[in-house]
C-alpha cells in the first residue's frame, strides 16, 4: 500500500515544486527498496535525493551526507563514489572522504 501512496503522491509533488515533499516520498521509496533487497534502487534514490538538496536547497552538507550513506550502501558503485569524492571536494568534507572509504574497507 506504501509503494502505491507514493507512487502517487511522488508526482504531484513535482508538478507542485514541493521539493520536501519529493524528498519524504523519495525516503519511503528507499526504505522499501532497502526491505526489498534492492540496494542498486535503494542507491540510486538516494542519490536523487542528494542532487535535490544541492539544486534545489542549496545544501551541499545534507548532499554530501545522503552520498555518503548511497556509497556505503553499495560501494560498487561509480556514480556514488564519484558523486561523493566531488561533494566532499566541492565542500571541504575531506576527513569524512576518508572515513567513509575507511568504512569500505573495514
Amino acid at each position: 500500500v506504501q509503494s502505491q501512496v507514493v507512487s502517487l503522491l511522488e508526482p504531484i509533488y513535482v508538478r507542485m515544486g514541493d521539493h520536501r515533499g519529493r524528498i519524504r516520498a523519495l525516503h519511503v521509496r528507499r526504505r522499501l527498496a532497502e526491505e526489498r533487497g534492492d540496494m542498486d534502487e535503494a542507491t540510486g534514490i538516494l542519490l536523487e535525493i542528494a542532487k535535490t538538496e544541492e539544486h534545489e536547497f542549496k545544501d551541499g552538507a545534507t548532499a554530501f551526507d545522503v552520498v555518503r550513506d548511497a556509497y556505503l550502501l553499495d560501494p560498487r558503485r561509480a556514480d556514488s563514489l564519484r558523486e561523493l569524492s566531488r561533494l566532499g571536494r566541492a565542500y571541504g568534507r575531506f576527513q569524512d572522504l576518508i572515513d567513509a572509504y575507511s568504512k569500505v574497507l573495514d
